[in-house]
């Protein structure tokens, strides 16, 4: 087939969450051998090709990303805060609505043969839907799903403790109650990652083409030795720590009463995920015990000489995937009630 595949990043290198679920799903599109075309937002930093007067400035082929048969990047230019809050669309929409992207999908759209399927990748681009029905043509336009987002919202804002931050997390969730049943129900199918999410969009959205689609990790990838417990006394939290939900996750644990026994007990807490430098300083000063790394390229490498991997997730989601790599380095997983 032909796949046009809309998606708010290039899901390379595989150092985060979303990435590794996008990019395996894409390596497996390329090994059925589809065509995949992929529109994305540049990162910070990654060169786009500039204008030569053919009207086609941002087209690109795939060198630097292995799953994808093309590449199209589109510069990205993050909204102030103010302008995120005070849309009247959800913030992870607001912050990536793009009237540049809109065009490059309608010039790739028309200027290519027709495309079977139109894979549009996270909510935070489900804005796309009502720009692409009227030139899709015969091509199913797909939502990609990595979360059911007004449950995760609903969640984030009622475990919040600042009340300034409660209110804006709760502000968000409004809009994404309205806006996530209203886009999702314009695709020709949603994808679900877990059957509960299944039902919110089945019954709660009532959308009638919901299909569960996994996410995986290519167990190749990973080493298969298994780890000595009997010489090991360090425990790993993977995540990034830059969105509140996850950073508070994380000082739930650091800050609860008996947090001080890993240390006493000679067990040693590695934290490993990007997180703002003034944030790694201040728990590597202040836990004692704790090795805090900030952004690493590739956190397998960290896994080496750990017994145990936590995972204390409570707000949010984001853990499907580490959960899939803590098992596939044979560690043993401990996680919290209530996640």
């Amino acid at each position: 087939m032909r796949i046009l595949f809309l998606s708010y990043e290039v899901p390379w290198p595989e150092d985060a969450g979303d990435r590794i679920y996008v990019s395996q799903l894409m390596r497996q599109l390329c090994l059925h051998d589809h065509h995949v075309h992929l529109i994305a937002f540049a990162q910070s930093g990654e060169p786009v090709k500039p204008d030569d007067g053919s009207g086609d400035a941002s087209r690109e082929s795939a060198g630097g990303f292995p799953h994808a048969s093309r590449r199209t990047l589109v510069p990205f230019m993050a909204k102030s805060k103010p302008r995120a809050f005070f849309s009247l669309r959800p913030g992870m929409i607001a912050n990536r609505f793009s009237g540049e992207y809109i065009e490059q999908v309608r010039r790739v759209i028309c200027d290519e043969p027709p495309f079977d399927v139109i894979l549009v990748n996270h909510f935070k681009m489900a804005y796309l839907v009502p720009y692409l029905r009227p030139i899709a043509g015969k091509a199913r336009v797909i939502h990609l799903s990595h979360n059911a987002e007004a449950p995760l919202s609903r969640t984030v804002y009622r475990n919040i403790g600042n009340p300034i931050k409660k209110f804006a997390y709760w502000l968000d969730w409004l809009k994404t109650g309205y806006f996530e049943p209203h886009l999702l129900r314009q695709f020709d199918g949603v994808t679900a990652i877990c059957p509960k999410d299944h039902v919110t969009y089945s019954d709660g959205y009532h959308i009638s083409n919901v299909v569960m689609l996994t996410p995986g990790i290519s167990l190749t990838d990973y080493p298969v030795e298994y780890p000595d417990f009997s010489r090991e006394r360090t425990a790993i939290v993977c995540g990034s720590f830059t969105w509140e939900a996850k950073k508070a996750n994380l000082l739930a644990l650091l800050q609860c009463k008996k947090f001080h026994l890993l240390h006493e007990c000679g067990i040693v807490l590695r934290i490993v995920g990007n997180a703002e430098d003034q944030l790694v300083a201040e728990i590597n000063a202040k836990y004692p015990g704790v090795e805090m790394t900030g952004r690493v390229p590739d956190v397998r490498r960290y896994f080496e000489g750990c017994a145990v991997a936590l995972i204390p997730e409570l707000l949010g989601g984001g853990f499907k995937l580490k959960l899939l790599e803590a098992v596939a380095m044979k560690k043993v997983v401990v996680g919290i009630a209530g996640a």
